[in-house]
């Protein structure tokens, strides 16, 4: 299976990312946004020294379909100590995120299938970033001990994007840029903030980006996506 494959070397940067490995999404491609967030994200996993996989909507030689993200989510998970999963595309609250193409969607219980499949009970940070991504966390089935969940809307709210990108991948980049946070939380309150304030000032109902720690999930053992300050 052919992905455009980044190795970097590895360094220690914050907590510890040495045996970390990512799959980065964008399941749309007909508008730049959530391809604009995906390599977004892709450079924070660059700079914290995390090999990835990335995939895209439309692309011929790296496609986002699920079979490929499966596929994908497998064979990162495989090589491993925790496995990070970014999708990024249009979002409803019956389907989960379309993925692929205009009718193929990505529900939690798929995404569960895949994790389980790919990373079994290895520490797992999944963000998923469109509208009615809530779903993705208060689906019981993905509510995992050693999952971290972070989503840009809750499961009955639109996100919200302009000019400069989707505003919750915006506060989540300026947070781990920021370095100040100290654990998921922490983040999430940053980006909580953060995102109300941009929509107050585009005068848009609140998105309400939310998410799930596990039980066993505890901060130490995810990566910190900012080089040290």
């Amino acid at each position: 299976m052919k992905y455009l494959l980044i190795i970097l070397a590895y360094l220690c940067l914050g907590f510890d990312t040495i045996g970390w490995r990512a799959v980065t999404a964008s399941g749309n491609n007909k508008q730049p946004v959530f391809d604009m967030a995906r390599i977004k994200m892709n450079a924070l996993l660059a700079i914290s020294d995390i090999p990835f996989v990335t995939m895209s909507a439309g692309e011929t030689l790296f496609p986002a379909t699920k079979t490929e993200l499966a596929t994908a989510i497998k064979e990162q998970g495989a090589k491993a100590r925790g496995c990070f999963v970014y999708l990024t595309s249009h979002g409803s609250e019956q389907d989960g995120i379309t993925f692929g193409g205009i009718n193929d969607t990505l529900d939690p219980k798929e995404l569960d299938a895949m994790l389980d499949a790919g990373c079994g009970t290895k520490p797992q940070l999944i963000i998923v970033s469109s509208c009615h991504s809530g779903i993705f966390y208060n689906e019981k089935v993905m509510q995992k001990p050693w999952r971290v969940i972070l989503t840009s809307a809750a499961p009955n709210r639109d996100s919200w994007y302009n000019g400069s990108g989707e505003v919750f991948d915006n506060c989540l980049v300026k947070a781990f840029e920021e370095g100040t946070a100290q654990n998921w939380h922490q983040v999430m309150a940053q980006v909580q903030e953060c995102v109300s304030f941009t929509e107050d000032i585009f005068g848009v109902k609140h998105s309400k980006p939310d998410g799930f720690q596990g039980s066993m999930a505890s901060d130490e053992l995810f990566p910190q996506l900012l080089p040290n300050q």
